[in-house]
């Protein structure tokens, strides 16, 4: 049984079934809640939260039922973590003091948080083998930097090149790849798969920005761009395959963001409906009988799920949803860094999880795969599949 966590109406965390049942409260407290991710291991939930007016990380240990607070400050709120793939510590950012943000770290077990540094953007992934993070900081200005951060130790290994414009920078499930963009000979920003042992790269130039995630599984790095000069990166889904340094492109529309399937055979990806078709009739999905409705503002838009399959190439509408504001303003921008710490697929690659608007209310929303109807499973505005 896979289990979803997720933030209720009064702020609190919550556990529930995939089919709806085994509903349980995990929190009961002063604290407001955002952000549920679960461990590796399927052990815990951690969040971020406010508590009076401290900004806290909150670890809840599923089989003792302890909760623990691992970090708290008031000057220096918490809004985004990451677990370690060995769920023993917490990567965390929080809005620093005197400006920028600043990237945490803390021993889950002992509770120990140290500041590991600052930057404007801060997007880092875990090492899948090893207790280090590649980070990128900085954006594509002259003082951003991408390198190798050991957490333990505080050291922090020389620039690996000078970084393009991109966000979220990858490793390669089996550590032998990393993914950024850097800046080329001409000053294009590119693409770049470099191999961990001989330093060997694969380049795309590429245009505006480039956001990228490796298959869980494969050594295949799928990334979206635009066709065009521009300062956004949605655009054309594109997937490189490192073994035969070939390069397709999977959907040739603008997508805003995308999510690969635990197993590795699809992704899940999300396309604008387009203002000529805003009060269409909806046939597919969730809202299956509505009139979509449009206008200006997060609360307005509408977008299409859609999947892939990676290895055959057929694409499946799955559903037209009414997202919330907050997926709208924090996910999509920032899809990239939250499919590295939170959820959206089931375990089994077999329903997507959905932050969607029912009624003019926030639910959550599973969607099958197996054409079954979605399925609106609780009143939240976020939630997170367990591992």
């Amino acid at each position: 049984m896979s289990y979803i966590s997720f933030i209720n109406k009064e702020g609190q965390i919550e556990r529930i079934a995939a089919d709806g049942s085994q509903r349980t409260l995990l929190s009961q407290d002063l604290c407001k809640y955002q952000f549920p991710a679960w461990s590796p291991d399927g052990q815990a939930i951690a969040a971020v939260g406010r508590e009076g007016g401290d900004g806290v990380v909150v670890v809840l240990d599923l089989e003792s039922d302890d909760s623990r607070i691992v970090y708290r400050s008031q000057h220096e709120p918490p809004f985004y973590l990451y677990w370690s793939p060995d769920s023993t510590s917490l990567t965390f950012l929080t809005n620093h003091e005197k400006g920028g943000l600043a990237l945490h770290y803390a021993d889950v077990a002992y509770g120990v948080s140290e500041t590991l540094g600052l930057g404007q953007p801060f997007f880092w992934v875990w090492h899948p083998t090893e207790k280090r993070i590649l980070f990128h900081t900085g954006g594509g200005s002259m003082q951003s930097r991408i390198a190798f951060l050991e957490p333990m130790g505080g050291y922090e290994e020389p620039s690996l090149t000078s970084p393009g414009y991109f966000q979220t920078p990858g490793i390669s499930a089996d550590g032998q790849y990393l993914a950024f963009a850097n800046m080329g000979a001409r000053g294009q920003s590119q693409v770049v798969i470099e191999h961990t042992g001989s330093r060997q790269r694969i380049k795309r130039p590429h245009q505006g920005a480039a956001v990228m995630l490796w298959s869980p599984f494969a050594n295949q790095l799928a990334y979206i761009s635009p066709s065009v000069a521009t300062d956004s990166f949605f655009g054309p889904l594109r997937l490189l395959d490192v073994a035969s340094n070939r390069e397709e492109v999977l959907v040739n529309e603008a997508v805003l963001s995308f999510f690969w399937s635990p197993n590795g055979r699809y992704i899940a990806y999300f396309t604008p409906i387009q203002q000529e078709n805003a009060f269409r009739p909806i046939t597919e999905g969730y809202a299956q009988g509505r009139v979509m409705s449009a206008g200006n503002g997060a609360n307005q838009i509408w977008l299409n799920l859609s999947i892939v399959d990676v290895f055959t190439g057929a694409k499946r509408l799955l559903t037209p949803f009414r997202p919330n504001s907050q997926f709208v303003n924090q996910i999509i921008p920032f899809f990239d860094q939250y499919a590295l710490s939170h959820r959206f697929w089931s375990p089994k690659s077999d329903a997507i999880l959905l932050p969607a608007i029912v009624n003019d209310e926030d639910w959550l929303v599973t969607v099958p795969l197996n054409r079954f109807p979605p399925f609106p499973l609780a009143l939240s505005r976020m939630g997170s599949w367990s591992y």
